[in-house]
């Protein structure tokens, strides 16, 4: 447990900025709680007085009960708008301090990411946080809040009776959600698990709809996620029959509490009325203490939930960017260099690249060539500062990468990958990514190097045609033309291109190709497996066995 107190302590820091709401929604919370409490007891009181042939003013009694009943609706609303309010700005919260943390991170931390364990982190991870913030915090101490009132008001009267009501709100209130987190753990797991490992059948279900039509595997791939689902469902089953029984338990107790002061009340020859009090408090203030029900499973998926996400910010970036300049500007890029450099992966035995040696100056093009999976991009993945290596130098400008800026080096290189990420935004909006204050005729411009203006313009509405996401759907050559585009608009001096035509065919293979060979003040790194791309480079390098052999 003091690992799970600290843990608890950590998180409570999100929440600082939201205390102020907190603790409203807990003041109206306990507010609603006890109106809801005095209207028998006050029902209670009125009727025993009319039963002894006592005056009761009954205009009112109407009046008091009914200004509780619309207090209570007022606070209830109002308890119900803070927590929902502190839900809604602890999500955006949550979400923005996690992705602010991967940013920090950088890309290589996605590399080693399953698209499922990520999905679950940003997604049921910061939901379990925030139901637990926004639900179950305010709960309890709503839950202590009223406890106190209602056992010090029913102490004033019977000690004895508001000792029985003490523990038997403890029970509900907290014994038995607790007994409950124990119990949950042995399928909390597993829930967990089964969870992930739909959301990942799920996801590759969904990016590979072309290929699981083209090999006929649709049935294959609806058995596994049934078979993922039912393991869930079992999971969330015995979760429904543990909570059910924590139910059961508490209205136990409830009823017990009731029968027990009635017993002890006759012993202790306590009037009829005191007795009479304590049975109708038994039996109204249990509500806050049912509330926590919940709290087990909840404390159990906050720690799980909450420890997955803790253990994302205490991981330290494999990089780490100079903040200020430490570099004068130059007016122009020289030279890139890796000088013996060798690099292995966080998680590797095997070098990846070893020793490897090369210099790239403006107007000179060096292709990479080799088998997939053999480090090719990981190269210029090196040269873009994903990690750092293990030994040698990576220099620009006769100086090391470490003392460059992160915008600094997005500003002095390139990069194009395979994939081409399209957002759902008009065709010119995503050209202009590296280039936002670009002119349209920049971005024609640039469209036209990358041989993709003609089919722009056979759009419907040319440049401001919506595209990505669910808009208008684009083939791999599209997408990547598009990419170049973007890359031609940045007029970076240092280009690193990772397999530029691999989409294309022949002859937009031959255009790109050719606007690459006008380049002349660009110095171009170029990885492809084709030999006709490999063609425009004035010199051809073979990756094998982790070093760099000249062709």
């Amino acid at each position: 447990m003091k690992n799970e107190g600290k843990l608890l302590g950590w998180l409570l820091h999100f929440v600082a900025p939201l205390k102020g709401r907190m603790l409203l929604a807990v003041l109206l919370g306990i507010i609603s709680n006890l109106s809801v409490v005095a209207i028998p007891v006050i029902g209670f009181y009125q009727g025993w007085q009319l039963f002894n042939g006592r005056a009761v003013g009954v205009a009112a009694t109407i009046w008091l009960l009914l200004a509780l009943g619309i207090l209570r609706g007022i606070t209830r609303y109002g308890e119900q708008y803070c927590n929902h309010d502190i839900a809604f700005r602890l999500l955006a919260l949550l979400r923005q301090q996690i992705f602010r943390q991967l940013r920090k991170l950088g890309p290589a931390r996605l590399v080693s990411v399953k698209s499922g364990d990520f999905i679950t982190t940003v997604t049921s991870d910061v939901e379990a946080l925030e139901v637990f913030f926004a639900h179950t915090v305010s709960p309890f101490f709503i839950f202590i809040g009223t406890t106190l009132v209602t056992v010090g008001f029913l102490g004033s009267h019977a000690w004895q009776l508001a000792l029985i009501l003490l523990t038997a709100l403890c029970l509900v209130g907290l014994v038995i959600p607790l007994a409950g987190y124990h119990r949950y753990q042995a399928v909390a797991e597993q829930q967990h698990s089964s969870f992930t490992d739909l959301n990942q059948q799920v996801t590759e279900s969904i990016q590979s709809l072309a290929t699981i039509q083209q090999y006929d595997l649709g049935r294959e791939r609806l058995a596994r996620l049934s078979e993922e689902g039912q393991k869930l469902n079992v999971a969330h089953r015995k979760k429904l029959r543990q909570g059910t029984q924590l139910a059961v338990a508490g209205e136990a107790v409830m009823m017990s509490c009731a029968v027990l002061m009635i017993l002890i009340g006759l012993a202790a020859a306590l009037p009829a009325q005191v007795i009479g009090l304590g049975v109708v408090l038994s039996l109204s203030s249990f509500g806050p203490a049912f509330a926590m029900n919940g709290l087990g499973a909840a404390l159990l998926t906050t720690f799980a939930s909450g420890r997955r996400i803790y253990d994302l910010f205490q991981e330290e970036p494999q990089v780490v960017f100079p903040q200020e300049e430490e570099l004068s500007e130059e007016s122009r890029f020289t030279e890139a260099a890796l000088q013996q450099l060798t690099f292995r992966y966080p998680d590797g035995e095997k070098p990846v690249l070893a020793a490897v040696d090369l210099s790239l100056r403006p107007g000179q093009t060096v292709g990479i060539s080799g088998p997939s999976g053999i480090g090719k991009s990981t190269l210029i993945k090196l040269l873009m500062r994903y990690w750092d290596p293990e030994s040698g130098n990576i220099l620009l400008n006769q100086r090391s990468l470490r003392r460059f800026t992160e915008s600094r080096l997005h500003r002095t290189e390139g990069f194009f990958e395979q994939t081409t990420f399209l957002f759902e935004d008009t065709v010119a909006n995503n050209i202009r990514l590296g280039k936002a204050a670009a002119t349209m005729e920049e971005i024609r411009q640039a469209a036209e190097k990358a041989a993709i203006h003609d089919w722009i313009t056979g759009l419907p509405q040319g440049y401001e045609t919506p595209i990505g996401g669910l808009a208008r759907s684009l083939s791999d050559g599209e997408r990547q033309r598009i990419g170049l585009a973007r890359l031609f608009l940045q007029d970076a001096p240092l280009l690193l291109l990772d397999e530029p035509t691999s989409n294309l065919d022949y002859l937009n293979e031959l255009a790109i190709l050719e606007t690459i060979r006008d380049f002349q003040d660009k110095a171009i790194l170029l990885v492809s497996h084709r030999d006709t791309t490999l063609s425009s480079a004035d010199a051809v390098y073979t990756l094998e066995d982790s070093h760099l052999r000249l062709r």
